[in-house]
């Protein structure tokens, strides 16, 4: 991957594995609960299983919600680019997402949901979900969760005031 890519984590480079991976990943958000039951069981049975194995098996089965593309994809940055990463996650709406450090900037992945065109700049994502919340009502749920709570899924970091929910208001 690094040859064929970049030999370091760029912007660029990230954004393109990330969306090769979402172009083979089977998103199963919306399926039927008993067909989603029958396929998952074994592998939602996380607590079980290290967070690396974790990070392995959504990266290599590509297929799940968006917890397991953030899961898998982290894990594919960082093996094929170095890139640092994280998943953050919503505490009110069922949302999870990647983020990718790049020259000290942390970077929004959504491609199964919120920045499917283009990463967004961390410190800016709460402006962007606000600009796409005018133009689309399913963006402002999240815009109103981001507000909520946004955590780091490994550290539990609260991460809103970095990501532009401004605490105060």
């Amino acid at each position: 991957m690094r040859a064929r890519y970049e030999s370091h984590c760029s912007l660029d480079g990230a954004w393109l594995i990330a969306r090769k991976f979402n172009d083979s990943y089977f998103n199963v958000y919306g399926i039927n609960n008993y067909v989603r039951f029958k396929l998952f069981t074994k592998i939602e049975e996380f607590d079980l299983i290290s967070m690396e194995f974790r990070e392995i098996l959504s990266a290599v089965v590509r297929m799940g919600t968006c917890s397991e593309f953030a899961l898998g994809s982290a894990r594919l940055l960082r093996n094929s680019l170095g890139c640092k990463t994280r998943v953050a996650v919503f505490k009110t709406v069922d949302h999870a997402f990647p983020e990718v450090r790049i020259n000290g900037t942390w970077y929004v992945f959504d491609l199964t949901y919120t920045t499917r065109n283009k990463p967004v700049e961390a410190s800016k994502y709460a402006e962007y979900l606000h600009n796409e919340c005018v133009m689309e009502h399913r963006f402002c749920e999240v815009l109103r969760a981001g507000f909520d709570g946004l955590i780091d899924s490994v550290t539990g970091e609260d991460l809103r005031a970095e990501h532009g929910f401004n605490l105060n208001n």
